[in-house]
């Protein structure tokens, strides 16, 4: 009984860790989707240098996260690098570069095409705000 005990316990740490990780993941990924809806946001004003200091910091949490996370865990990395991937496609385009790869963004195949998908929304929006502001040139 003694051996069944102490497996209980080692089952107990391991799994109070896995549940640290995952509100850690849960929560810093909020601060990823907010710095990318703050980077496209930016980048609808006009306000380029503001935007590539969200997506830095979207960048660098991220890159925390990826750290954290176990393969128990990767499900929770879809949402906020989908947005990452979003934020990205759309600060390059915006920006008169090409769409960046998977591998430059590392990203999972889910949220890099979740990303992209999400990606022509903003886009749209971009083009119908250049038409607005008499800009039909930008919007090309």
């Amino acid at each position: 009984m003694e051996k069944v005990k102490a497996s209980l316990r080692s089952v107990e740490g391991s799994l109070q860790d896995l549940a640290a990780r995952r509100e850690r993941l849960i929560k810093e990924s909020r601060d990823v989707i907010a710095s990318c809806s703050r980077c496209i946001i930016n980048l609808h004003n006009d306000k380029q240098a503001e935007a590539a200091s969200e997506l830095a910091t979207a960048r660098r949490i991220l890159g925390g996260l990826k750290r954290t996370a176990s393969a128990q865990l990767l499900r929770y990395l879809v949402p906020p690098e989908a947005e990452f991937v979003e934020a990205s496609v759309v600060f390059a385009l915006i920006g008169g570069r090409p769409v960046p790869s998977i591998s430059t963004l590392n990203s999972s195949p889910e949220a890099y095409v979740l990303g992209l998908l999400d990606s022509v929304g903003e886009l749209k929006r971009e083009v119908l705000d250049s038409i607005m502001k008499g800009k039909a040139m930008v919007a090309r």
